[in-house]
């Protein structure tokens, strides 16, 4: 008996596609000349070693793979700290970048850079949205105010030179202050100043790096103020540790969202081209889109294949429960306790099953039962088919095993009158032994019915087609009856399989009050104040029978 499942949703797949395809698109036109400009500062020029370029290789490639922050600040560093060939790298992005195009700037400008200089152990490359230096000494929260780089606006301005150079200074300290008090994560503000005339507003920006103390990246700016060329209607101004910007219009300045920005005219850019490397990346990132979206609409299509199967099968989990009415549930239950008193009594090899399920349970065109697998079957002496023995290799299935057989390995007649219990419980209700209410609950399908049968609602138990085409009938209730004296917990407890079968043949019989199930995990009740039904017609006993 199969429970019903959820269906999986395939619009969330679609939805993954969009965003996946949007996601290649992005990258396949990001441009290939980072950003369009970049400023290169190689340092100190002595020969890498074979260790240093495998260090330096392994950081770059794992730049793809970092999640992108939200400071669009990224320190790295591979190799132990004594290590000579240890290599330490920055990225930083200016606020406005996307998270994601920072990622990918900053992957650009290092395969920029090493590519252009292979064997350097030190260098630096700036470009318009993003900066990467790496080095062979320590470079993180290290002061590098050197080499500079500034790109000037040609235009000077018109009015009050004097004033403006104060105007912008002022602005531009304002601003130094509030960054260098900014955290270990963003040193960074923008915002703007009244300006003299003609230009009667300034839009100003600075950063350091995060890493940077508050002395740090004060000394930096302010050494960066001091060092940059006054007057000019638009500056920007380089070093590794910091970087400022100033302008007269809005060419640059804008509010941080986390979509692409506009993009920025920049005064007296170098442009420099990625080496020809680049361009077999670009080729390798189209195959790999192209494969990509194929594998998507493959997985896509496989969902809404196996989605459609699900539902064919589901519509067959509801005809098989209209074929599998009461008297075809009530003939397989009988069929499997005569089959299990041939072998425990009738045969003249007396065999215990000990692996009883469902599975195990086949049906001939009339829907009557064959008991099948009899691989770890054992056999009994014809005069001892009560006797009790012990195994140290338990084998059968989970939730069909009776208590003394899976935790100590003892097996009788009474272990397969345990599986048949839980069978007749599966077959009632029309759900799998390990089925559970709810999620994390620690009742499957014994406990849930012990538990019901002792608060009398038996209702809850019974498969709810056969409610619907029958009513809880006497026989039900009887079979629900049987099977819990079967799965009793203690052995001894439990009936022979010929006091099943005599139940389940009799028209007026009493029925035992059943104990608690097997692995039963308990609700703080005692069993005694417990009021279960108790099966009665015609107040007639029937007494457990041995053969002769």
């Amino acid at each position: 008996m199969i429970g019903s499942c959820s269906s999986s949703r395939p619009q969330h797949l679609f939805l993954f596609l969009f965003l996946f395809i949007s996601f290649l698109s992005l990258s396949l036109q990001y441009d290939v000349n980072v950003n369009g400009s970049g400023w290169e500062f190689p340092s100190h020029s002595s020969a890498s070693t074979g260790n240093f370029s495998n260090n330096l290789n392994s950081l770059i490639s794992s730049i793809p793979f970092l999640h992108p922050n939200t400071y669009l600040f990224y320190n790295l560093s591979v190799g132990e700290i004594s290590d000579q060939e240890r290599v330490e790298a920055i990225g930083i992005c200016n606020r406005v970048v996307p998270r994601v195009d920072c990622r990918n700037c900053i992957y650009e400008a290092a395969v920029n850079l090493t590519t252009r200089s292979p064997n350097r152990r030190e260098a630096y490359l700036r470009a318009t949205d993003c900066m990467f230096r790496y080095s062979d000494k320590p470079i993180f929260g290290k002061l590098q105010m050197t080499p500079v780089f500034e790109a000037l606006n040609p235009n000077k301005t018109t009015g009050d030179r004097n004033e403006f150079i104060r105007l912008q200074s002022e602005l531009l300290n304002r601003f130094r202050v509030i960054a260098a008090a900014g955290g270990s994560k963003r040193k960074y503000y923008q915002g703007n100043g009244t300006g003299p005339l003609p230009n009667t507003t300034f839009f100003g920006a600075v950063q350091c790096t995060p890493d940077l103390s508050e002395k740090d990246c004060n000394d930096c700016l302010i050494y960066a103020f001091g060092n940059a060329t006054k007057g000019r209607t638009g500056l920007r101004w380089f070093c590794p540790s910091c970087t400022f910007q100033i302008q007269t219009n809005l060419i640059f300045y804008y509010l941080e969202y986390e979509s692409d920005p506009p993009s920025e005219p920049e005064p007296g850019p170098l442009h420099i081209s990625l080496p020809s490397v680049n361009k077999s990346k670009i080729i390798i990132a189209t195959v790999c889109s192209v494969i990509g979206v194929a594998i998507i609409v493959a997985c896509i299509y496989f969902f809404l294949i196996r989605n459609k199967r699900k539902e064919k099968q589901r519509h067959e989990d509801n005809n098989r429960r209209t074929i599998l009415d009461w008297e075809t549930r009530y003939r397989i239950i009988a069929g499997v306790a005569r089959g299990l008193l041939y072998l425990h009594e009738d045969s003249r090899f007396k065999v215990i099953h000990r692996d009883l399920k469902a599975s195990n349970v086949l049906l001939d065109d009339a829907m009557c039962p064959k008991i099948s697998d009899f691989g770890m079957a054992k056999l009994f002496d014809t005069d001892q088919p009560y006797q009790t023995r012990c195994t140290s290799k338990v084998a059968g299935t989970y939730g069909y095993m009776a208590p003394e057989y899976a935790m100590n390995g003892k097996f009788s007649v009474k272990t397969d009158v345990y599986s048949f219990g839980v069978l007749v419980l599966e077959i009632i209700t029309g759900k799998r032994n390990n089925w559970s209410p709810e999620e994390h609950s620690s009742l499957f399908l014994l406990s849930y019915v012990w538990k019901n049968w002792r608060e009398g609602k038996v209702l809850n138990m019974v498969d709810p087609s056969l409610i619907k085409t029958r009513g809880l009938s006497e026989e039900i209730m009887k079979c629900i009856h049987i099977a819990l004296l079967c799965v009793q917990e203690k052995a001894e407890s439990r009936p022979t399989m010929a006091t099943v079968v005599l139940m389940l043949n009799a028209t007026s019989f009493t029925l035992s009050r059943p104990s608690q199930p097997g692995f039963y995990p308990g609700d703080g009740e005692s069993t005694s104040s417990s009021t279960p039904p108790t099966m009665t017609l015609n107040n007639v006993t029937i007494t457990e029978l041995d053969p002769r």
